[in-house]
């Protein structure tokens, strides 16, 4: 039920034991809105799994709920970050001095994950499996990284992430509450995927949060997978659907409900922290019951609004106007909503017709609309343009070049050829892949959860270079993936600008008859279920750099965990969990000698 609270967060939650005749109810959860010694008034949301089986397990799993509110409650602290990690670490000693004392409790621990609203800005913590997801809009992200044996051989390059998760092993736990009389607390919020490494991770705390978005809590019962069907008992996109469908007091019993459905096998909790405003006060659901005068009103409506579109859609864009240096212009704004983080984390929407100053580590990001894009202009007629769901970051700018990194989606640059000579614009992914324009146009795709990174040739002459130092040309009509060149161009990944984009011949005839390339439709991997594009044979090793400089006012607690190599190099695979390609044979399973010592058994 959802609990009537004085702070501007609307909460949801619950727990269920389970189907699984063999189960036994080791979850925890608890949320409150609590004001510290020190006066911070937080919403504070934690989710913990039992590890031990019957008493052991729930006993670890309530002490660590407890003890985690209790510290919080009694910190003088006023740094948010330093009090998550503080209580976790002070429910690990309280668990694993239990443990010590009672024979019968020595395998007991728990998982647990941790969300604290405070000034309407999100702080995370976590140890274990347990998972924290943040909903904004149609889109849903896993914010927190699991500490399984899987999860961390691949984030340290000891195994591709096929290889990793049918691996026997995959589900062992490397890190827990109790199970050692220390515990390393997981402080990043991992908004650029699973790669990213955990202290740049950290960089993203205190995210703003706006309107309408949602955070959900919840123990892996809710998102394991169904082994007859290898899908989930819950998928990340009925997760966004169920939440943003239900009302904010239900969302989290209807998310268990789905997972009992489908006959979830372990405990399932969950808990969903709401901030209001942002859901339409009409239901859609409502619209059926008006009159029929009123609903064709409604379709002539729409067919002279898309008439509109269409007609609206053959006509070039606009000249930008003169842009200062160091200045960028939102020029053009269509179908979609865009926002802007700053270094010092402050976050707002943005319309058409808005000036940003160009500083370094600014992230502009871009929201869900069909066929929407945004086009951003800089000094000397430079555009870009943004698709849906894409992320770029501000990196540097000089009097010779501009340079930003694509940390995911497509773009389109656009150089004019009336640029003088030597002047440049840059693009780099987070896997240290670079591109370059000098008075031509190029589109740039990438996928941060596969490091795959593509760059057509739309006009001119393009450039390419894998470490920002050597560049090798490519012409229009061409492109580059994994430090090769190919003729032709995906174009319909670029049709989101409206006449933009022409359709280009390679200006190069190979000398042999070149393999036809697979066109498939754009999608981007992970963000709803769909298939990922098509990858080399070759699957890169990518290492993340980020931008951002500011640091938390603290230094880490411990060392990272880092798994030793295994006794063989695995051979490279495919993307992981294509959804509708045909499923591929699985590769012999590699058995790496004890690269990491779990702390319990795999859970049922």
């Amino acid at each position: 039920m959802m609990e009537k609270i004085s702070f501007p967060v609307l909460v949801s939650q619950d727990s269920d034991v389970g189907r699984s005749e063999k189960r036994f109810y080791e979850d925890r959860l608890g949320v409150e809105n609590i004001v510290t010694k020190s006066g911070l008034q937080i919403t504070l949301a934690v989710v913990s799994d039992g590890i031990g089986s019957e008493n052991a397990g729930e006993r670890a799993a309530q002490r660590t709920v407890d003890t985690i509110f209790s510290f919080c409650t009694e910190s003088t602290s006023t740094n948010v970050l330093q009090i998550l990690e503080a209580a976790i670490i002070h429910a690990n000693k309280e668990v694993f001095a239990e443990s010590k004392l009672l024979r019968a409790n020595r395998n007991m621990g728990a998982t647990v994950a941790v969300a604290a609203i405070c000034d309407q800005r999100l702080y995370v913590a976590n140890v274990g499996d347990s998972r924290i997801y943040l909903i904004r809009g149609d889109e849903i992200k896993q914010i927190t990284v699991d500490h399984s044996w899987g999860m961390e051989v691949y984030r340290a390059k000891k195994l591709s992430f096929d290889e990793a998760m049918h691996h026997p092993r995959k589900d062992e736990l490397i890190r827990s509450i109790g199970y050692d009389a220390t515990v390393e607390v997981d402080l990043g919020l991992y908004l650029n995927g699973i790669n990213e490494p955990e202290q740049a991770a950290r960089k993203a705390q205190g995210l703003q949060l706006f309107p309408g978005d949602k955070i959900l809590i919840c123990s892996d019962g809710l998102i394991k997978k169904i082994r007859s069907t290898n899908k989930h008992y819950v998928e990340d996109s009925e997760i966004v659907s169920i939440i943003n469908d239900s009302k904010p007091e239900q969302s989290a019993n209807n998310l268990v409900k789905k997972a009992l459905e489908r006959g979830a096998n372990d405990n399932v909790s969950a808990i969903v922290l709401e901030i209001p405003g942002g859901r339409p006060k009409i239901s859609i659901k409502k619209v059926g019951r008006y009159t029929l005068p009123i609903l064709v009103a409604l379709v002539v409506i729409v067919l002279f609004v898309v008439g509109a579109i269409n007609r609206n859609a053959n006509k070039p864009l606009a000249t930008l106007p003169p842009i200062e240096y160091g200045q960028i212009l939102i020029a053009n704004v269509q179908n979609i909503e865009v926002y802007v983080r700053e270094i010092n984390y402050n976050e707002s929407y943005y319309s058409e017709g808005d000036l940003l100053d160009f500083k370094i580590g600014t992230v502009i990001q871009t929201g869900n609309g069909e066929n929407g894009f945004i086009r951003l202009g800089f000094s000397n007629q430079i555009a870009v343009y943004l698709a849906e769901n894409s992320v770029i970051e501000l990196v540097d700018q000089n009097d010779e070049q501009t340079t930003i990194q694509i940390n995911r989606g497509r773009i389109i640059v656009e150089l004019p050829e009336a640029i003088p000579q030597g002047k440049a614009f840059i693009v780099k992914s987070e896997f240290e892949q670079y591109a370059k324009i000098e008075g031509s146009m190029m589109g740039v795709l990438s996928d941060p959860e596969t490091g795959f990174m593509r760059i057509d040739c739309l006009e001119g002459t393009c450039y390419y270079s894998p470490d920002g130092l050597n560049w090798e040309p490519f012409e229009e009509g061409w492109h580059m993936e994994q430090q090769e060149s190919y003729p032709g161009t995906m174009n319909e990944l670029w049709a989101f600008v409206p006449l933009l984009v022409a359709t280009p011949t390679a200006s190069i005839i190979p000398t042999e008859e070149p393999t036809e390339l697979p066109t498939p439709t754009f999608t981007l991997s992970g963000q709803d279920g769909t298939t990922p594009l098509p990858r080399p044979t070759q699957t890169p090793a990518p290492s993340i750099t980020m931008t951002m400089t500011p640091t938390l006012p603290y230094t880490p607690t411990y060392t990272p965990v880092t798994p030793t190599e295994p006794t063989e190099d695995p051979e490279p695979t495919k993307d992981p969990e294509p959804t509708e390609d045909p499923e591929p044979t699985e590769p012999p399973i590699p058995e790496p000698p004890e690269p990491i010592t779990p702390t319990i058994k795999p859970k049922p």
